[in-house]
């Protein structure tokens, strides 16, 4: 025997109160969500609030993890390597950098393509064995500036006078097959000698300290 259906008014008011209902929870876990979202954004903020106090004291630990965290939020390429160790020295207020370089398989071996009609064909012209080393150098330079260029702009000049950059690069040794991480540039500068380039102006490879 079918059951009586349920008259229209009494369906209609269901939905709605289903609708209601569904609404009332989203409204819930939005406030909710957006509660835990203050309280997370104001725990980072107070978090950074400490860490800067901190380094502005000069806590060794507490400099080098705020410089290691602003030097990996950087923009950069995503073919370039992110390992940076830092050590900071606060009686000679030097900071010690040493970072990994990309090998010279960064820099593309094609220099053009030309598209030939005849054989309706893509062929690539190979750069010059001096051409990848000179732009290999220039992003070696490149990065060297920018690393010691960001770190001064971090820190005060009562914490920070010397900064030197090592850059190192993952490689295999061909006599040996043995990996190697040989130090490709050394750098060491004070703020003053630093703040003399025009960066915008200057040729990365000419640079010297």
């Amino acid at each position: 025997m079918r059951e009586p259906s349920s008259p229209p008014q009494t369906v209609h008011a269901e939905k709605e109160a289903a609708r209601k209902a569904a609404l009332a929870d989203t409204r819930t876990k939005h406030v909710r969500a957006e509660e835990q979202r203050q309280r997370d954004v104001q725990k980072h903020n107070a978090e950074i609030h400490e860490l800067e106090q901190l380094v502005l004291a000069g806590a060794a630990a507490a400099l080098e993890q705020y410089v290691r965290s602003q030097l990996d939020a950087a923009p950069r390429p995503e073919e370039l390597p992110t390992r940076i160790a830092v050590a900071y020295l606060p009686d000679d207020r030097r900071l010690l950098i040493n970072r990994d370089l990309p090998g010279f398989e960064i820099i593309p071996v094609e220099g053009e393509f030309n598209y030939v009609k005849s054989r309706d064909e893509i062929i690539s012209k190979l750069r010059p064995d001096k051409e990848i080393r000179g732009r290999y150098a220039s992003l070696v330079a490149q990065l060297t500036l920018l690393t010691m260029h960001d770190v001064f702009r971090l820190l005060p000049t009562e914490i920070l006078d010397e900064v030197s950059f090592n850059g190192h690069v993952s490689t295999k040794n061909k006599a040996t097959g043995r990996p190697e991480h040989p130090c490709l540039v050394s750098v060491l500068t004070t703020r003053e000698q630093f703040q003399e380039l025009i960066l915008d102006e200057l040729d990365p490879t000419w640079t010297h300290f």
